[in-house]
Order: C-alpha cells, then structure tokens, then sequence
C-alpha cells in the first residue's frame, strides 16, 4: 500500500518471505537476504548469505529464522557448522562458527 495516498503499490516482485522492521522492510528474493525503506525504495543486498524459505508444509530445507532483533541463519562447511545473526538495529552480520566432529 502507498503510505501516502493508500493506494495499492508493488514494491519488489519475486520475494518469497518479508518482514516488516524498524522501518525497514526486510526480505528473500533469489535466495538472498534484501531490505528497503517503507517507500520501496533504496534495495540493498545485506551480504552474500544464501537463505531458504521453509517450504508449504512448514518442513524442509529452510535455514533462518526471524527472531525481534534480527535474524539466524545456519549453513554448513566442509568440517563446521556456522551461523548467522544479522542484527536488525545494527544492520551487521556476525558469525559463530562450531566444529563438526565425525566418531
């Protein structure tokens, strides 16, 4: 909806998830993780992360979920499972990465 005359207003096409945050609209299109003002305006790649919407049924392959103040996305190397938080407020991505061990 266009916040200035309430009519109806396509901000981006090909977004699979969004969320609204701080003014800021957060979502997933090809893939990766985008935000933009409330306007539709200033569309900017928040990193390289590669993010999967659960599909239809609520299972499989997703690895993110939207917390209040930001977001956790899991992925995995060759010899560590790693996450990622992307703090909303800050607008930086921090890492923790754990080592995977095979017995």
């Amino acid at each position: 909806m266009n916040l200035t005359d309430n009519s109806k207003a396509t901000l981006a096409t090909g977004v699979v998830d969004f969320w609204v945050k701080q003014n800021t609209i957060h979502f997933v299109k090809d893939g990766k993780l985008q935000t933009m003002d409330l306007n539709g305006n200033n569309i900017q790649t928040v990193s390289s992360l590669n993010v999967k919407l659960y599909g239809k049924n609520g299972c499989g392959d997703s690895n993110y979920t939207v917390s209040n103040n930001g977001l956790i996305i899991g992925d995995y190397t060759s010899d560590e499972s790693v996450t990622y938080f992307y703090d909303f407020a800050t607008k930086a991505v921090n890492t923790f990465s754990f080592s995977i061990y095979y017995f």
